[in-house]
């Protein structure tokens, strides 16, 4: 895991031992993305611990938890997310509308006693 500029870089795109290396875009808290304990890239979540895990960890201390890797559990994550806020959504809309009706039921008590 490292950052390069695009003069360093070149190297990377042109070589075919680098073919397999996956390309992310620069990222100014790499260190933030390693293991404490191991200094390995945080692949793996753990759901038993809900926490991100480097495959070290997966051997020496996640052996009998439930894993998957860390893209899998951000897009379920993400999914969740999408459907929480629907839900909101959903619900201030109807309390919007009850809000209005009874603003609305309000004024019509103030008009007939007029």
């Amino acid at each position: 895991m490292a950052s390069y500029c695009q003069i360093h870089l070149k190297p990377h795109n042109e070589g075919d031992a680098w073919k397999g290396h996956k390309l992310v875009d620069p990222d100014r808290n790499l260190k933030e993305k390693l293991c404490e304990k191991h200094q390995k890239s945080l692949e793996i979540f753990c759901k038993t611990d809900e926490t991100c895990i480097c495959m070290m960890c997966v051997v020496t201390g996640h052996k009998d938890h439930e894993i998957v890797e860390l893209e899998t559990e951000r897009e379920n994550k993400e999914k969740q997310l999408k459907v929480s806020l629907s839900v909101i959504k959903r619900r201030l809309a109807e309390k919007e509308k009850t809000l209005k009706e009874t603003r609305r039921a309000m004024d019509e008590m103030k008009n007939s006693r007029s």
